[in-house]
């Protein structure tokens, strides 16, 4: 059957309660988009990771290239990548290669079906909401990275990676799903107050990690708490 719109969601952990972020992107759709409930069909992925193997995209993908959309809604940009090499590709994709209309409703922008070319405005907004994904989604792995090599030079025995991270030829590494997981902990535990048990049963870290994961925040948001993939936790954890 073809829809001429399709809304696609995504969580970030098989936990996670994705009916928050459908609602309002149904919402958008149908009150400020006018849109007939009758014309949409929702994709969605509870899974996480830095590339778009996944089951929810790749349909979505293949609709728009089949033709059988003519409108894609999404929550933010980095729902369609995490580089900006993915995120231009994609909207270029969708946009100019499809002729299919995108709309990103957290940030505001809205092109139209049967798009030729995307004009210097929509160019701009894409490029620094990509640019900005890319730097943010580095900056963590950087920051983490320097937080684990401080603390090893201050005589801080690190042994095994820490949770969210995997040793690759010596080289530590961020694990993209365990990652995002320790932040949405630090953000359940100092935010909303959820025990060590609610957080191992609706994010997946495990109990008795926990507290571990809290008493180094600084290593996985650095100062800062207030960084793309905190909000993204916030976002994520008010559908708990």
């Amino acid at each position: 059957m073809r829809y001429p719109t399709i809304i696609y969601a995504r969580v970030s952990t098989p936990e996670q309660d994705i009916a928050q972020q459908k609602e309002k992107l149904w919402n958008h759709a149908i009150d400020e988009l006018e849109i007939e409930p009758s014309n949409i069909d929702v994709l969605e992925d509870e899974a996480t990771g830095s590339n778009t193997d996944r089951d929810g995209y790749q349909e979505m993908m293949h609709r728009v290239r089949e033709g059988e959309t003519e409108r894609v809604i999404v929550r933010s940009i980095t729902r369609l990548g995490r580089n900006m090499r993915d995120l231009n590709d994609a909207v270029h994709e969708i946009v100019e290669d499809n002729g299919c209309g995108l709309v990103v409703v957290n940030d505001g922008l809205h092109i139209e079906p049967d798009t030729e070319e995307l004009n210097l405005e929509q160019k701009a907004i894409l490029y620094g909401l990509s640019f900005a994904a890319d730097i943010e989604h580095e900056m963590i792995k950087q920051r983490t990275i320097d937080g684990l090599r401080a603390a090893e030079e201050a005589g801080k025995r690190i042994g095994r990676p820490i949770y969210g991270f995997t040793s690759e030829d010596g080289n530590l590494r961020p694990d993209d799903e365990e990652y995002e997981q320790a932040v949405q902990a630090i953000v359940a535990k100092e935010e909303l107050g959820w025990s060590d048990r609610r957080v191992q049963r609706q994010i997946g870290v495990p109990r008795r990690t926990v507290p571990r994961v809290v008493e180094r925040r600084d290593i996985y948001l650095g100062d800062r708490g207030d960084d793309e993939l905190a909000e993204q936790a916030r976002d994520d954890l008010k559908a708990q």
